[in-house]
């Protein structure tokens, strides 16, 4: 296989998720995904501040396999703006401004 090829298809398919400068714990427990964008966060601290997190966490779910999870943590992946998501977080973990 030529290897211009191959440096091109890992360059393409190799990549994997950003993850946020800010708001990627090394003990976080868990991924949220958005978009290309990939915070490890505490599941205890969005549960505490959010229903639709706790409802989430709180269903019975099926262990995470290889390609469900993220440096060795669960990875969810959500359909919300990252920008909007880490607004969120950032209300989560630092308060209101």
């Amino acid at each position: 296989m030529d290897s211009s090829y191959h440096k091109k298809r890992c360059r393409e398919e190799c990549t994997g998720p950003e993850r946020h400068s800010q708001l990627w714990f090394d003990d976080g427990n868990i991924v949220l995904l958005a978009d290309n964008l990939a915070f490890k966060v505490h599941r205890s601290l969005l549960g505490r501040h959010s229903i639709v997190f706790k409802d989430l966490f709180e269903l019975s779910q099926p262990s995470a396999s290889v390609d469900e999870q993220m440096d060795g943590v669960p990875l969810v992946k959500l359909h919300d703006s990252p920008h909007e998501l880490a607004d969120l977080l950032d209300v989560i973990y630092n308060g209101t401004r």
